[in-house]
């Protein structure tokens, strides 16, 4: 099932924002990237704080990753996420360190201007502009709601499909 949802490719845009900014308790280079990159295509939250938590964070530098667990709960603008944990896989290119991949685990929730979307998982693929979220996604959009088993988005052209299963939706 395919289909453009615009407010939908604003909130999972979302997660890749609230992910990267994570990110700013590790190298500045690192969150600069994620910015430019992740924020492309949206001014959502731009120039506004960042409130994160967790129960504890900690940077594998040896791995390229910065792990945040337990009660996740990141704050932009109008984007909020919550999930169980949060890992930020980044590399170094040319002296600079990027962004690669952002994971979300466990209770994934992404609320946006009145629209929220939960799974059980959440990836991001950032150099693709690409996300994946499974395990029981449900999307609301006021008393609009769609199931599938998982929700696949190309953030270059605002497409989304459900795929792997039926999928309902009730529309109003």
């Amino acid at each position: 099932m395919g289909y453009q949802h615009g407010r939908l490719r604003q909130i999972v845009v979302g997660i890749g924002v609230l992910a990267g900014i994570a990110m700013a308790a590790t190298p500045a280079t690192i969150w600069a990237q994620a910015g430019n990159e992740i924020i492309s295509g949206t001014q959502e939250g731009k120039g506004k704080p960042v409130e994160i938590g967790a129960d504890s964070m900690e940077v594998h530098q040896e791995d390229n990753q910065a792990v945040f667990t337990g009660n996740v709960d990141a704050k932009k603008g109008n984007l909020h996420l919550t999930s169980d944990s949060l890992v930020v896989d980044y590399r170094e290119v040319n002296s600079k360190q990027e962004i690669t991949y952002l994971n979300a685990r466990g209770s994934v929730v992404v609320v946006s201007k009145g629209q929220t979307v939960r799974a059980q998982w959440a990836k991001m693929d950032v150099k693709a502009n690409t996300v994946v979220l499974g395990d029981k996604v449900t999307v609301f959009d006021g008393k609009s709601v769609i199931k599938g088993n998982r929700l696949e988005l190309d953030l270059n052209t605002g497409e989304s499909r459900f795929v792997g299963g039926r999928v309902q939706g009730i529309f109003n």
